[in-house]
Protein backbone atom coordinates (compact mmCIF):
# COMPACT_ATOMS: atom_id res chain seq x y z
CA UNK A 1 0.00 0.00 0.00
CA UNK A 2 1.28 3.52 -1.06
CA UNK A 3 1.13 6.55 1.26
CA UNK A 4 0.07 10.13 0.39
CA UNK A 5 3.33 11.63 0.16
CA UNK A 6 5.41 10.35 -3.00
CA UNK A 7 4.23 7.39 -3.31
CA UNK A 8 6.21 5.96 -0.57
CA UNK A 9 5.55 2.66 1.16
CA UNK A 10 2.78 2.84 3.78
CA UNK A 11 4.36 2.15 7.49
CA UNK A 12 1.87 0.22 9.34
CA UNK A 13 4.01 -0.18 12.38
CA UNK A 14 3.17 3.26 12.51
CA UNK A 15 -0.53 3.42 12.94
CA UNK A 16 -2.20 3.53 15.87
CA UNK A 17 -5.20 1.96 14.74
CA UNK A 18 -3.44 -1.29 13.30
CA UNK A 19 -4.27 -3.11 16.58
CA UNK A 20 -8.16 -3.03 15.30
CA UNK A 21 -7.83 -4.58 12.08
CA UNK A 22 -5.70 -7.63 13.35
CA UNK A 23 -7.91 -11.09 12.50
CA UNK A 24 -5.47 -12.77 14.96
CA UNK A 25 -6.21 -11.22 17.97
CA UNK A 26 -9.90 -11.82 20.31
CA UNK A 27 -11.25 -8.65 21.52
CA UNK A 28 -9.99 -9.04 25.40
CA UNK A 29 -6.09 -8.22 23.32
CA UNK A 30 -7.20 -5.16 22.45
CA UNK A 31 -8.66 -3.47 25.86
CA UNK A 32 -5.30 -2.50 27.55
CA UNK A 33 -5.21 -4.02 30.93
CA UNK A 34 -8.05 -6.65 30.26
CA UNK A 35 -7.49 -9.79 31.38
CA UNK A 36 -10.64 -11.91 31.67
CA UNK A 37 -11.23 -11.61 35.38
CA UNK A 38 -14.43 -11.71 37.22
CA UNK A 39 -15.35 -8.19 37.40
CA UNK A 40 -15.05 -8.30 41.55
CA UNK A 41 -11.39 -9.37 41.16
CA UNK A 42 -10.60 -6.66 39.29
CA UNK A 43 -12.23 -4.31 41.10
CA UNK A 44 -10.44 -5.28 44.11
CA UNK A 45 -7.17 -4.61 42.13
CA UNK A 46 -8.16 -1.40 41.27
CA UNK A 47 -6.06 2.08 42.80
CA UNK A 48 -8.40 3.10 45.96
CA UNK A 49 -7.87 6.73 43.86
CA UNK A 50 -10.11 5.41 40.42
CA UNK A 51 -13.46 7.18 40.96
CA UNK A 52 -16.79 5.54 40.03
CA UNK A 53 -17.53 7.73 36.88
CA UNK A 54 -21.69 7.51 38.51
CA UNK A 55 -20.30 8.88 41.77
CA UNK A 56 -18.14 11.38 39.82
CA UNK A 57 -21.20 13.07 38.58
CA UNK A 58 -22.78 13.01 41.41
CA UNK A 59 -25.42 10.77 40.76
CA UNK A 60 -27.98 9.32 43.14
CA UNK A 61 -30.86 6.46 42.97
CA UNK A 62 -34.04 8.25 44.37
CA UNK A 63 -36.47 5.46 43.68
CA UNK A 64 -36.77 1.85 41.80
CA UNK A 65 -39.02 -0.98 41.75
CA UNK A 66 -38.67 -3.47 38.67
CA UNK A 67 -38.61 -2.33 35.17
CA UNK A 68 -38.31 1.54 36.77
CA UNK A 69 -35.85 3.97 38.23
CA UNK A 70 -35.32 7.44 39.46
CA UNK A 71 -31.63 8.94 40.09
CA UNK A 72 -30.95 12.29 40.80
CA UNK A 73 -27.85 14.89 40.01
CA UNK A 74 -26.91 17.85 41.48
CA UNK A 75 -25.24 20.13 38.62
CA UNK A 76 -21.52 21.43 39.13
CA UNK A 77 -19.97 24.39 37.70
CA UNK A 78 -18.33 22.02 35.13
CA UNK A 79 -20.82 20.46 33.51
CA UNK A 80 -21.97 23.14 31.54
CA UNK A 81 -20.84 24.03 27.95
CA UNK A 82 -19.32 27.69 26.53
CA UNK A 83 -22.94 28.93 26.39
CA UNK A 84 -23.94 28.65 29.90
CA UNK A 85 -25.97 25.25 28.96
CA UNK A 86 -25.83 21.84 30.36
CA UNK A 87 -23.62 19.39 27.88
CA UNK A 88 -25.49 16.96 25.93
CA UNK A 89 -23.20 14.68 27.11
CA UNK A 90 -23.78 14.79 30.07
CA UNK A 91 -27.79 14.44 29.73
CA UNK A 92 -27.20 11.87 28.03
CA UNK A 93 -24.68 9.86 30.67
CA UNK A 94 -27.36 10.20 33.05
CA UNK A 95 -30.27 8.84 30.93
CA UNK A 96 -27.66 5.81 30.07
CA UNK A 97 -26.90 5.55 33.64
CA UNK A 98 -30.93 5.81 34.44
CA UNK A 99 -31.48 2.95 31.65
CA UNK A 100 -29.34 0.46 32.74
CA UNK A 101 -30.09 0.73 36.43
CA UNK A 102 -33.99 0.46 35.11
CA UNK A 103 -32.71 -3.16 33.12
CA UNK A 104 -30.70 -3.73 36.32
CA UNK A 105 -33.61 -4.42 38.21
CA UNK A 106 -34.67 -7.52 36.52
CA UNK A 107 -31.01 -9.01 38.12
CA UNK A 108 -28.48 -9.59 35.01
CA UNK A 109 -26.20 -8.05 33.80
CA UNK A 110 -26.94 -5.41 30.33
CA UNK A 111 -24.80 -3.17 27.73
CA UNK A 112 -26.40 -0.44 26.13
CA UNK A 113 -27.04 -1.63 22.44
CA UNK A 114 -28.23 1.56 20.90
CA UNK A 115 -29.08 5.06 22.10
CA UNK A 116 -31.14 8.22 21.52
CA UNK A 117 -32.02 11.14 22.93
CA UNK A 118 -34.33 14.39 21.90
CA UNK A 119 -32.52 17.64 23.54
CA UNK A 120 -36.34 19.47 24.77
CA UNK A 121 -34.83 22.56 26.34
CA UNK A 122 -31.52 24.00 27.02
CA UNK A 123 -30.26 23.36 30.69
CA UNK A 124 -29.05 26.82 31.38
CA UNK A 125 -29.25 27.76 34.84
CA UNK A 126 -29.88 24.04 36.40
CA UNK A 127 -28.77 23.13 39.98
CA UNK A 128 -30.38 19.53 40.29
CA UNK A 129 -31.63 17.70 37.44
CA UNK A 130 -34.04 14.38 37.98
CA UNK A 131 -33.90 11.52 34.77
CA UNK A 132 -36.98 9.06 35.31
CA UNK A 133 -36.47 5.33 33.14
CA UNK A 134 -38.97 2.98 32.36
CA UNK A 135 -38.50 -0.20 30.75
CA UNK A 136 -41.07 -0.51 28.03
CA UNK A 137 -40.10 -3.97 26.74
CA UNK A 138 -38.43 -6.46 28.54
CA UNK A 139 -37.39 -9.61 26.83
CA UNK A 140 -35.31 -12.46 26.76
CA UNK A 141 -31.93 -10.96 25.20
CA UNK A 142 -33.31 -7.09 24.70
CA UNK A 143 -34.62 -4.57 26.24
CA UNK A 144 -35.61 -1.41 25.66
CA UNK A 145 -36.17 1.66 28.33
CA UNK A 146 -37.89 5.14 27.92
CA UNK A 147 -36.10 7.93 30.10
CA UNK A 148 -37.26 11.70 30.90
CA UNK A 149 -35.13 14.36 32.07
CA UNK A 150 -35.92 17.19 34.51
CA UNK A 151 -34.85 20.24 35.85
CA UNK A 152 -35.55 20.88 39.59
CA UNK A 153 -38.85 22.86 38.16
CA UNK A 154 -39.80 20.15 36.74
CA UNK A 155 -39.17 21.41 32.92
CA UNK A 156 -38.62 18.88 30.41
CA UNK A 157 -35.25 18.99 29.14
CA UNK A 158 -34.60 15.87 27.16
CA UNK A 159 -36.23 12.41 26.28
CA UNK A 160 -34.37 8.88 25.55
CA UNK A 161 -35.00 5.77 24.91
CA UNK A 162 -32.27 3.17 24.77
CA UNK A 163 -32.12 -0.47 24.13
CA UNK A 164 -29.94 -3.14 26.43
CA UNK A 165 -28.73 -6.76 25.22
CA UNK A 166 -28.61 -8.99 28.86
CA UNK A 167 -25.60 -10.69 28.63
CA UNK A 168 -27.37 -13.77 30.33
CA UNK A 169 -25.13 -13.33 33.35
CA UNK A 170 -26.55 -12.29 36.96
CA UNK A 171 -25.82 -9.04 37.75
CA UNK A 172 -22.86 -8.75 40.95
CA UNK A 173 -24.61 -5.91 42.55
CA UNK A 174 -27.79 -4.08 42.35
CA UNK A 175 -29.73 -0.98 41.65
CA UNK A 176 -28.57 0.52 45.04
CA UNK A 177 -25.77 -1.21 45.16
CA UNK A 178 -24.56 0.73 42.03
CA UNK A 179 -24.39 3.73 43.48
CA UNK A 180 -23.79 2.76 47.25
CA UNK A 181 -20.64 5.01 48.17
CA UNK A 182 -17.64 3.79 49.52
Amino acid sequence: MRGKEGGTPFDRSQNPYRRFFTRDRSARDLVPGATGAPQRERKEEMDASCVDFRHALNIELVEKAEGYVKVSMKVLEGYVNRIGSLHGGLLYTLADSACGAAVLTYGNKATTLNGNIDYLKPGIGCKELTAEARVIKHGSHVSVVDCQIRNEKEELLATARLSFFDLGQKALFTPEEKYQRK
